[in-house]
């Protein structure tokens, strides 16, 4: 059974988890014991895994049930709202009250949704279909590559990309899709944030 401590307030994004997730990938992300928020509707999901939640995101009317079910882990944060806020949000609300300056989100993440994200002040990753979707709030992303790492851009984004490398561009669904034909340098720049797609496995 896994678990996770407490290092340090803060110290890490926490993790947001709203649906299936990859074990590996949320094995790696808990090694440095972040803040654990889970939506209601992937708790049995988690606890499946072992994994200690720190907070949940539920209806008012399923905490009684929940509290019960999570007895063993207590002490546990319920986060509930009785408007229309959507489980997401509310989460972001609650790590933004507590200081947290990034999150990682596992789980699906409609397109829309992700663009209600970009206003959110916290530094955002998703991690969802093979890829870990980073928001370029500064307008830039830079890091070394190997051969065949694929990135992905929304095919109306207006980003220049600069490697000293070549690469191959196509489009696929309306997404453009840049990979390195050989290790080095990609830098990816505009004058407006951007959401970048690295594919992770």
């Amino acid at each position: 059974m896994s678990s996770h401590h407490f290092v340090r307030e803060d110290q890490e994004p926490a993790l947001l988890i709203m649906g299936p997730v990859n074990q590996d990938t949320l094995f790696q992300l808990l090694e440095w014991s972040p803040k654990v928020i889970v939506v209601q509707e992937a708790v049995k999901l988690i606890l499946d895994y072992g994994v200690k939640i720190d907070a949940i995101v539920c209806n008012r009317e399923s905490m009684d049930e929940l509290r019960s079910k999570l007895s063993f882990q207590m002490p546990i944060q319920f986060i509930t709202d009785d408007t229309d806020t959507s489980h997401y949000m509310q989460a972001l609300a609650f790590l933004m009250d507590l200081n947290c300056k990034a999150v990682h989100i596992l789980g699906e993440v409609r397109e829309n949704v992700m663009n209600q994200l970009t206003t959110i002040s916290l530094d955002i990753v998703i991690w969802k279909n093979k890829y870990k979707w980073s928001y370029c709030r500064s307008g830039y992303f830079r890091k070394w590559v190997t051969k065949g790492n694929l990135f992905v851009l929304d095919a109306h984004a207006i980003v220049s990309i600069k490697s000293d490398v070549e690469v191959r561009q196509y489009e696929e669904q309306n997404k453009l899709i840049i990979e390195p034909l050989s290790d080095g340098m990609v830098a990816f720049q505009s004058s407006t944030p951007f959401w970048l797609g690295e594919h992770i496995y």
